[in-house]
């Protein structure tokens, strides 16, 4: 592990100091020889860092092809500057270069005019592609699939196939799958690469062919694909039409960024965040503008929450409030835990409506055995501190109580979200910990009030 990390670290060390003389020193001393035999995603992590004039010219040196990958792996925001910056006939050889998804997604990011210029310029199968991908919404299989895929047709043997991917295909082209289609592009079935080296030359890919193909429709929503192939622990996913013709394919690459995009979107929602406006290419009154309101129902509750504590009939015992913090960070805390481990079993089970009652029953029972620990803790804590009196009493109570009604409201509020098809994880975050918060205190100081009472009357 050691010398994986020394590894990395060399190789980002070398990277940098090409980058520090890139900047400083005179660019022509740079061949195109030595800027395309970095890796593509080193090249684009050493450009971004670069004055815009500097970038251009670094892109000048590269051809079309080697400039096409550095340009995949631009980030977003800088990829559309850089790419304004090329000729329309210039850019349009990159984008010839592109993987075709990505081809789509850059010309999305131009206004139409320029889009329908850069069309025109394109050869007529890349265009009819691009065309094609640029009809589906971004986060669909359509809108992330590529149109590059092996095709062959079921009497194809081992041998010709062979020799058809050593002939037709490039080095950078994923072939390892094929699919199977008849005339009418019908997917038929699949052959891995693995299993069509180690068949009989003699076989057809029929007889060698997998006919249960896991597929996603060209509607389906990206999620989906991530869902599928974490799942099935498969490397790329055949995307179909209604009728079941082969129309594209979802790369291993495109399947780890959606996974990370998910990942990310979900870590957002959990704190009431959205994704797109929290992003660098927006401004401070945007975000502003999204995170007032989930504050705005955290001080609608803690007003509430500050007319519960205020109460007249607490007057007498005051040592109550010194506890309300403890009240709210460990409900909060408990919430949190719980929704979070609720949300991740929603997201693994999301494509059905039912939750395994097994998960309840866990989480419940985990519930039950916190609230216990947490309650004999402190009422110790606080008999020790305070003497052999009610309050290590109430307030163990309290915090059972307390303890319990977050783990309820972490279990049934993110399922509700689910069955209503609204993304439970939006549940998780400000909902959850704010109505726990000011149930938490409304339950406590009852239960003090309470306790209080029918003991003095028992005294």
């Amino acid at each position: 592990m050691g010398q994986i990390k020394e590894l990395i670290d060399k190789r980002r060390i070398r990277y940098q100091l090409v980058g520090d003389e890139i900047e400083s020193e005179d660019l022509l001393r740079f061949s195109p020889a030595r800027l395309a035999s970095m890796h593509p995603s080193d090249l684009a992590e050493l450009i971004e860092g670069l004055p815009h004039n500097k970038q251009v010219e670094v892109f000048a040196k590269l051809d079309d092809f080697h400039a096409a990958q550095v340009l995949t792996n631009i980030e977003d925001e800088q990829q559309l500057v850089i790419a304004r910056a090329f000729g329309l006939k210039h850019l349009t050889h990159i984008l010839e270069n592109m993987p075709s998804d990505r081809t789509a997604d850059l010309l999305n990011k131009f206004s139409q005019e320029k889009i329908d210029e850069l069309l025109n310029l394109m050869e007529e199968d890349d265009r009819t592609e691009a065309i094609e991908l640029l009809a589906y919404a971004d986060d669909s299989a359509g809108g992330v699939m590529v149109k590059e895929l092996v095709e062959f047709y079921p009497d194809t043997t081992v041998s010709e196939a062979i020799h058809m991917l050593r002939t037709q295909f490039e080095p950078h082209d994923f072939i390892n799958y094929l699919y199977i289609t008849n005339n009418h592009k019908k997917l038929l079935g699949v052959v891995s690469l693995k299993e069509l080296i180690l068949a009989s030359e003699t076989l057809t890919l029929k007889e060698l062919m997998t006919e249960d193909v896991i597929t996603v429709s060209i509607e389906e929503d990206q999620e989906k694909i991530a869902w599928l192939a974490t799942k099935y622990n498969i490397q790329a996913i055949p995307v179909v039409d209604r009728i079941h013709r082969l129309v594209g394919l979802v790369t291993p690459q495109d399947i780890a960024e959606i996974i990370q995009e998910e990942h990310d979107e979900d870590l957002y929602r959990m704190a009431g965040l959205h994704e797109e406006i929290e992003s660098s290419g927006t401004n401070s009154l945007q975000s502003a503008a999204y995170r007032f309101p989930w504050l705005f129902l955290t001080m609608g509750a803690g007003i509430l929450a500050s007319g519960i504590i205020s109460d007249n009939t607490l007057a007498d015992h005051v040592w109550l409030l010194s506890f309300s913090t403890l009240i709210c960070g460990l409900a909060g805390n408990i919430a949190v835990q719980t929704s979070t481990v609720i949300i991740r079993q929603l997201s693994q089970n999301q494509y059905s409506k039912s939750f395994p009652i097994k998960h309840f029953f866990k989480e419940i029972s985990t519930g039950l055995i916190l609230a216990l620990l947490c309650s004999i803790t402190i009422g110790f804590i606080v008999a020790l501190k305070d003497g052999i009196n009610l309050h290590g009493l109430i307030v163990g109570c309290s915090v059972f109580s307390v303890v319990i009604l977050a783990v309820c409201l972490s279990v049934i509020i993110p399922n509700i979200f689910h069955r209503l098809d609204v993304d439970p994880a939006v549940a998780s975050g400000p909902l959850v910990t704010t109505l726990t918060d000011l149930l938490g205190l409304t339950i406590y100081f009852q239960c003090a009030y309470w306790l209080l009472k029918h003991l003095n009357q028992i005294g």
